[in-house]
């Protein structure tokens, strides 16, 4: 019975499967970027800096306006959103940095950024 409903949890198709593999690869180097960078707002003493604007990073933030979190931080408006903008910024970098530990050659990076935002695109 078991593998029974194991196997109606398989992708109907090979190709199915492999985006849905991309996907969670993608994903998981997404969130480990993600990690990275609340380390790096916890270790310079600004985890409630960043725990307060990752919404903006991530792109989840139902009702929220930048006004709403600056208030929330005693920030404003202005510093938030660049504080974003610059956590977009090293976001973007530390994603690459994910992405350059699996290849050698600047092109093959060029290819796996590709393939990576593919895999989001799904």
């Amino acid at each position: 019975m078991l593998a029974e409903s194991r196997y109606g949890l398989e992708p109907a198709s090979p190709v199915v499967a492999e985006a849905a593999y991309d996907r969670a690869w993608a994903l998981a180097v997404l969130d480990r970027a993600l990690s990275r960078l609340r380390e790096e707002f916890t270790l310079s003493g600004r985890a409630a800096l960043f725990d307060g604007l990752k919404t903006f990073l991530i792109g989840d933030r139902a009702e929220l306006t930048f006004a709403l979190v600056a208030e929330r931080l005693r920030i404003t408006e202005g510093a938030a959103k660049m504080t974003v903008t610059r956590m977009r910024q090293r976001f973007r970098a530390l994603v690459r940095q994910e992405l350059a530990q699996t290849v050698v050659t600047s092109e093959e990076l060029e290819d796996e950024l590709r393939a990576f935002a593919e895999a989001l695109r799904g």
